[in-house]
């Protein structure tokens, strides 16, 4: 899906470098941003030193982000498969707008809780590392965050899940990486709505929000169909568009 016209930066590449340019990307896909909405700057950290002008991007979350499971069969070949259908689409759809690899971050039952802090997940999946160490082992330009189904499977409080919202938007501030955050795909349960709204503060205090809710695109209870997932990509993609206009910015090397 080619990026609009007007969005695009020139298409030579060779000899170029991307900066971080230092302006806050503040929009929401498939929609304009709401004019009450107050962006804040991130801390812009200092260039990546590095041969290739590649964008890394970062996408952290649940089975939505890293695929989805039947009662611990494999989804239908191909729903759910989001390594062709996530990560890989949103690659390919912004491949010819600037070199870009969109890294699958994901991990099955995954609440935002633990993706802040880190640990056991479960006996049967294991463990992860903090979510500050792992932005440590990859030189990411931005990251992409979706997480907020499990955690309110898991009975968390919409307080508690603003606060690890503000977690997770700390430890990507203090790492000078850019974040967007995924609200959580629509489940049919009660507990998710009140966490889903725990985002809306979100518009007014962090850089960008992507806000999906689209039950007829779920294949499950939980997990998008591979229309589903093609809507994801646009949105997310969109997004990421915005993002590397207003904070990156080509000059040559």
């Amino acid at each position: 899906m080619p990026p609009p016209d007007a969005a695009r930066p020139p298409a030579a590449l060779p000899r170029r470098r991307l900066l971080q340019a230092g302006v806050a990307a503040a929009t929401a896909a498939a929609a304009a941003v709401p004019a009450w909405a107050r962006k804040i700057p991130l801390p812009i950290r200092p260039p990546i030193q590095r041969r290739d002008t590649t964008l890394r991007i970062g996408y952290f979350g649940d089975s939505t982000t890293r695929g989805a499971w039947y009662n611990g069969n494999p989804a239908p070949y191909p729903d759910n498969y989001t390594f062709l259908h996530l990560a890989g689409l949103i690659q390919a759809t912004l491949a010819e707008y600037a070199p870009l690899e969109v890294r699958e971050e994901g991990n099955d039952a995954v609440s935002g809780a633990l993706l802040l802090t880190g640990g056991l997940i479960r006996n049967d999946i294991g463990s992860i590392r903090p979510f500050a160490e792992r932005l440590q082992l990859q030189p990411y330009d931005a990251v992409i965050v979706g997480v907020g189904i499990c955690d309110a499977l898991y009975g968390h409080t919409p307080e508690q899940f603003r606060q690890t919202l503000a977690g997770l938007y700390a430890t990507a501030r203090d790492a000078g990486i850019p974040i967007v955050f995924e609200t959580p795909n629509p489940v049919p349960t009660s507990t998710i709505s009140p966490l889903v709204e725990s985002y809306r503060p979100l518009y007014a205090a962090y850089d960008l929000v992507i806000d999906q809710n689209q039950p007829t695109e779920m294949s499950d209870a939980f997990h998008p169909t591979i229309q589903g997932y093609g809507a994801k990509v646009e949105r997310v993609a969109s997004v990421l568009r915005s993002a590397m206009t207003r904070r990156f910015m080509l000059i040559e090397a």
